[in-house]
């Protein structure tokens, strides 16, 4: 840094240093649980699904019962969660490249959630009680 004396200039850079190590850290850890979230998701749909023949052999439910609508929402929740773990690490490395990287994996995991997002929405209403009738004088 110019102009600046020796010591200041070593206090920014190791400061810079340690911001970008923890943003790293904070970025790795938000993706490992995303993994687990994912995990948790596939493991307990197939779980639930597998309890659920087991208990009625005899009429076994539909693939679209509220595991899957479960497992659904847990997968959401990792898209909305990679998608601020990519945010963080362009926080640490700001470039174009990686904020062009960023507009295009975050449109993805949008779109992606969208699409989740109105898969799960017609089971809500379709499984949504009905209002009663208001008696009629």
């Amino acid at each position: 840094m110019t102009g600046l004396p020796a010591p200041l200039a070593d206090s920014l850079e190791l400061a810079h240093t340690i911001s970008g190590a923890v943003l790293e850290t904070l970025t790795l850890a938000i993706e490992l649980v995303c993994a687990g979230v994912i995990a948790l998701a596939v493991f307990s749909g197939v779980a639930e699904l597998a309890r659920a023949r087991l208990v009625r052999a005899d009429r076994p439910p539909p693939l679209s019962s509220v595991a899957g609508e479960r497992v659904g929402h847990r997968l959401l929740f990792a898209l909305e969660l990679l998608v601020a773990a990519d945010i963080i690490d362009t926080m640490r490395q700001p470039s174009f490249e990686q904020l062009a990287t960023l507009a295009g994996v975050s449109a993805i995991r949008i779109a992606t959630g969208i699409a989740l997002t109105r898969e799960l929405r017609p089971r809500h209403a379709a499984s949504a009680p009905e209002a009663p009738a208001e008696p009629t004088q």
